[in-house]
């Protein structure tokens, strides 16, 4: 995730490596009849989904853990609320491929949770 605050426009980011094993012999992403979905526990993302609808719209969901204190990977988020605009980017670790969004207004802007649709 990406915000606006010119001081430090870089606000956190976590890997969801595609050959993750979460449960014995499981692995953490699974692909379904409308994209992929992604789970594991402990810190970081800990569920992902990516889907396509009939008419081809996409939309990519993210979650980390639910404590007071949101922390993804090795950051800390930054002082609530992020300012805006936010880019979330959802780069792949084995090709150029990326998805990108950019929200002008949220939902919600805590740090119980960053809630909104794409523009």
């Amino acid at each position: 995730m990406i915000d606006a605050n010119p001081e430090a426009a870089f606000v956190m980011s976590d890997p969801a490596p595609a050959a993750r094993v979460c449960v014995p012999s499981t692995p953490c992403w699974k692909s379904n009849a409308s994209g992929f979905t992604y789970t594991t526990s402990g810190g970081g993302i800990q569920k992902a989904k990516l889907h396509v609808s009939r008419a081809g719209v996409a939309a990519i969901s993210l979650s980390g853990p639910g404590s007071g204190k949101f922390q993804i990977g090795h950051w800390t988020a930054p002082q609530f609320p992020l300012t805006l605009p936010l880019t979330v980017r959802v780069n792949r670790s084995d090709g150029p491929q990326c998805w990108e969004a950019t929200f002008s207004t949220l939902r919600s802007n805590k740090i119980t949770g960053v809630l909104g649709k794409s523009d």
